[in-house]
């Protein structure tokens, strides 16, 4: 067998090498055809006008590909410019000069820290909406208790004007919130923080998103998180309810198969083939087999 396959490499080969030195001598053949034509070709006066034209019309083509090609640049630096220029009148939201303190209310069992925003960019902000979390002691972001989903807000111009808008974030009532455990949360650094996310527009109806987070001090006014970290713990909050659903209540998972369609497949990543718990022979996840590993939550402190 093996001097076959080499017999079977050797032939192809040598066919190659032949169909390629055929294809070099036709395009050799082929240029020697030209080069005689064209010197005869010259050699007749007649055949000068023909010539003349033929080159005026190359050259009016390389003429209008240079053309092309200036006038796309130049296109391209006017369209850098005007998308800098409108980048550089984009409304932008913010805290405002009032960034509040949490109080608490003792009697309702709840923590309201109210606080202002306001647009610090060039341009206008419309179709406001925005969403408020709050964060009390080792808990995680939760949307403000009682608030809409989302809260609107009016337009707000631009700077010099000083328009702002006053809002709050109030956590859900807790029976177990004591004066003691009130005046703890108060002594202790980042044990209430609120968070806020933004979507506007400006007046060319192109969206922008922005938000802040302010975290309580024991010493002083409240001061600025980045908001990428409280959104990254406010969006653990989801992986960890599902986990202590599921940990709670493993009948939901026998009795009840999750549909591809539920909100938790997509965390679980269940959306493909609408794989079900307990009814899959194959890749399904019996809980009664066996306990479920809780997902990884990575938290950080500032």
């Amino acid at each position: 067998m093996n001097w076959l396959s080499n017999f079977s490499a050797f032939t192809i080969a040598l066919l190659t090498a032949i169909l390629i030195c055929n294809l070099l001598i036709y395009i050799c053949k082929s240029i020697n055809h030209f080069l005689r034509w064209f010197v005869l070709s010259l050699k007749d006066p007649h055949n000068l006008p023909h010539f003349l034209a033929f080159g005026s019309t190359l050259l009016l083509a390389v003429f209008a590909y240079l053309a092309w090609t200036e006038s796309q640049r130049t296109t391209q630096a006017l369209q850098g410019q005007l998308n800098a220029m409108l980048a550089g009148q984009r409304p932008y939201i913010g805290p405002g000069s009032e960034l509040g303190v949490p109080e608490p209310r003792l009697k309702e069992g709840e923590i309201v820290w109210h606080f202002q925003f306001r647009n610090y960019g060039p341009g206008l902000a419309r179709e406001i909406k925005f969403h408020t979390f709050i964060k009390v002691a080792d808990g995680q972001f939760e949307q403000s208790f009682g608030s809409r989903n989302p809260s609107t807000a009016a337009d707000m111009p631009p700077p010099p004007s000083n328009f702002f808008i006053r809002t709050a974030a109030l956590s859900a009532p807790d029976l177990t919130l004591t004066q003691d455990r009130i005046d703890k949360l108060l002594k202790t650094n980042f044990s209430i923080q609120v968070l806020a996310e933004f979507e506007y527009e400006d007046i060319y109806n192109k969206k922008f998103t922005s938000a802040f987070c302010l975290a309580h001090i024991a010493t002083g006014a409240p001061i600025g998180r980045h908001p990428d970290d409280c959104a990254r713990e406010k969006a653990e909050r989801g992986a960890w309810q599902i986990y202590t659903l599921l940990s709670s209540e493993p009948s939901l998972l026998r009795d009840r198969p999750i549909s591809s369609r539920q909100r938790i497949a997509r965390t679980l990543d269940l959306r493909q083939r609408s794989k079900q718990f307990g009814c899959n022979g194959r890749r399904g996840v019996f809980a009664e087999h066996g306990g479920i590993s809780p997902p990884g939550l990575s938290r950080r402190l500032v």
